[in-house]
């Protein structure tokens, strides 16, 4: 699984106990930033809990792209009643 944060001034200590914690249950999970606060930036760098990658470019196009991609319908999905 893979999971894109965008992490805030006063929100990248949650997000980051959150990573750590799906880390534990799924260790297979990989953590990706598309973008984040100089706080935030300067806690990753010296955090060595979660190996996070950035998501490089965040042009509009991209950021317009992954908007898309949230809205699509997942095939297959069961249904919750």
């Amino acid at each position: 699984m893979r999971i894109l944060l965008q992490l805030s001034t006063f929100g990248f200590r949650s997000y980051h106990s959150f990573a750590k914690k799906i880390k534990e249950l799924n260790p297979n999970t990989s953590f990706g930033i598309a973008g984040s606060a100089k706080p935030a930036d300067d806690f990753l760098r010296k955090q060595k809990d979660i190996d996070y990658w950035r998501l490089k470019n965040t042009t509009r196009s991209t950021l317009k792209r992954i908007e898309e991609l949230k809205k699509m319908k997942v095939q297959n999905r069961p249904v919750i009643r």
